[in-house]
């Protein structure tokens, strides 16, 4: 009932990330940043964007290695975050929070053969191909999706929603990878 605003916020994000980084504009910063009004999972994307303006302050994206590290980091960080505040949130006797994280062992393993799939072949991309802010982003933004993915495989449907939400990312990422 409530996945039109996802959606809504989802279309927020992606209108801020071509206005801002395509154009130039700071009112699609301003669109990313108040996405959360409209649905709080946008907070993922928000969060993401901020770590992209951080691996661009630091020319993280301009030396390889570099890069690689942040990458690490960002795999390591943000699963445990995602770990730390679901038992947060469990703690506060939120209503069914824990249900919500409960699947089966054949889940654990789609989970991880999905992200396989995706990261793979946008790292190379990556390290093959040519990119610019806007590509970086994308692969930020794909990346820190997959990260709460892999920090909580067990979940159920939604983060079915999340590795959904990051396909778009994914078509325009190869789409500007390949014909930009």
């Amino acid at each position: 009932s409530h996945i039109w605003r996802q959606q809504l916020a989802f279309t927020a994000v992606l209108a801020g990330i071509g206005l801002y980084t395509v154009r130039g504009m700071r009112i699609g910063k301003w669109l990313i940043y108040l996405s959360p009004l409209i649905h709080l999972s946008s907070i993922f994307f928000v969060m993401g964007f901020l770590t992209f303006r951080l691996i661009r302050r630091a020319k993280g994206f301009d030396n390889k290695l570099k890069f690689s590290i942040a990458l690490i980091l960002l795999l390591a960080v943000v699963p445990v975050l995602s770990s730390a505040a679901v038992a947060y949130l469990d703690s506060l006797g939120l209503a069914r929070i824990k249900s919500y994280f409960e699947g089966t062992d054949a889940d654990v393993v789609r989970v991880y053969l999905l992200v396989g799939l995706y990261v793979v072949p946008m790292l190379a991309a990556f390290y093959f191909l040519k990119n610019d802010d806007t590509n970086n982003l994308l692969m930020i933004l794909s990346i820190s999706v997959f990260a709460i993915v892999v920090g909580l495989p067990a979940s159920n449907g939604i983060y079915d929603r999340l590795l959904m939400s990051a396909l778009p990312f994914l078509g325009i990422y190869f789409y500007r990878c390949f014909f930009i």
